[in-house]
């Protein structure tokens, strides 16, 4: 029974992580820019089509080709914030534009669409034996690809939080999202922060989505499953907190894999948005996030 437990817990924590990674970016955005990204697993979406098709066309594993993709993907973002949603932003003078929620909400749409359109409704799967199987650890299986995911979530999580606390393009980032009017005071080209923070959030959900690619099946809604586990995340971790995002993400994939031995699947997705709901009422902040923040 304890072996049982112990199996589950390690799943959940793996799970976990990768939720961690997919809602790292969605935190940063929503800390800096404030605006609730519905197109975030649509993005997730792209990234995974393009490890696909990247390591179907070269055959190259998708870790080699995040070279590429990552770029790629990170000027993707760019475009799309400042030639799209910068464009809502100065056209309304809320602090939180209900404009630039519609617009992703479109973008989602017109994303997975074209997915669907170019694509179709078949699931793609990446097959490579390259860190592939699992590992047999004192009776303990732990699956290859994920335990890497791990590896992978807490690296890029430490690298966001020192390049936020220790690079001057961090504390712009922190000032910016702090209280933007103050930061353009101070000389702060907002609008280009916003641009950066979008571009890397993409390029981190790039990571998430290379990192999925090699376990998990790639088909047109592949992202709002993970879209929303995102948005619950980010909640309960608190925004525009890194570390939070990660460990809230593993909070969730403990409290599902632990949650799935006892209940049903659909009392369990009871059970993580009850959680949701309970950190909202309890602590708005997040179990992470600063209280009050701007």
């Amino acid at each position: 029974m304890r072996g049982v437990l112990l199996q589950v817990v390690v799943g959940g924590l793996l799970t976990g992580s990768i939720y961690g990674l997919v809602a790292l970016s969605l935190s940063i955005v929503f800390g800096v820019l404030k605006i609730i990204n519905f197109a975030h697993g649509a993005l997730l979406m792209v990234a995974l089509y393009g490890a696909f098709f990247f390591w179907k066309i070269t055959g190259i594993h998708p870790y080699a080709g995040s070279l590429v993709l990552l770029p790629v993907l990170y000027f993707l973002g760019y475009g799309i914030q400042n030639y799209l949603i910068r464009k809502v932003f100065v056209r309304e003078i809320a602090r939180e534009p209900i404009g630039v929620l519609l617009l992703t909400m479109g973008l989602m749409y017109v994303l997975e669409n074209m997915a669907l359109f170019f694509f179709g409704p078949d699931f793609f799967v990446i097959d490579t034996s390259f860190l592939s199987g699992n590992l047999v650890m004192g009776g303990l299986i732990i699956p290859v690809p994920k335990a890497v995911g791990f590896l992978v979530g807490v690296a890029v999580t430490v690298v966001v939080i020192a390049l936020l606390k220790w690079t001057d393009i961090g504390r712009a980032i922190r000032a910016t999202g702090q209280d933007r009017e103050v930061a353009r005071l101070m000389g702060i080209d907002t609008f280009k922060v916003y641009n950066i923070v979008f571009a890397g959030g993409t390029a981190a959900l790039g990571v998430a989505g290379i990192v999925l690619s090699t376990f998990f099946y790639i088909f047109p809604s592949v992202g709002q499953s993970f879209g929303m586990r995102a948005f619950v995340v980010v909640v309960l971790g608190g925004i525009g907190s890194p570390l939070g995002a990660f460990l809230g993400g593993i909070l969730i994939g403990l409290v599902e894999a632990i949650s799935s031995q006892v209940v049903t699947t659909a009392a369990t997705e009871a059970v993580v948005f009850l959680m949701f709901v309970a950190v909202l009422f309890l602590k708005p902040s997040g179990l992470f996030g600063v209280a009050g923040e701007r």
